[in-house]
């Protein structure tokens, strides 16, 4: 099974915005492959059910009271290092994703707002 590791921040809230494209990109690309695993690394529970099988949660529930921002910048590295995945999606970019083995995917988006007239 190839492996992608997920930054769970996004998906801590209600799904809306962010969380939810995160999310539809997790479930399409579980529809499309059938030997993928993705692993939600996040120190806060996620406020709606995991329905998919192939896809665990993995809850650093010691720093749950630590901003998600600074946890995943100085504890999470050391978490996926233990296990390394084949892939890591993740928003943005810290020194410390830099240094993991494996692939990233990377996924550009380009907002355009049109606005017409009524």
């Amino acid at each position: 099974m190839i492996e992608i590791a997920v930054d769970g921040r996004p998906l801590q809230g209600p799904l809306s915005g962010v969380g939810k494209y995160v999310w539809q990109v997790i479930v399409n690309i579980l529809k499309v492959t059938s030997n993928v695993t993705s692993i939600i690394y996040t120190n806060r529970l996620l406020l709606f059910p995991i329905t998919e099988s192939r896809v665990k949660v993995y809850i650093d529930s010691r720093y749950q009271n630590m901003k998600p921002l600074i946890w995943r910048k100085f504890f999470l590295s050391r978490i996926i290092k233990k296990n390394p995945p084949a892939f890591t999606f993740f928003g943005g970019t810290f020194t410390t994703f830099k240094k993991l083995p494996g692939k990233s995917i990377v996924i550009a988006l380009i907002i355009k707002r049109i606005m017409q007239r009524d």
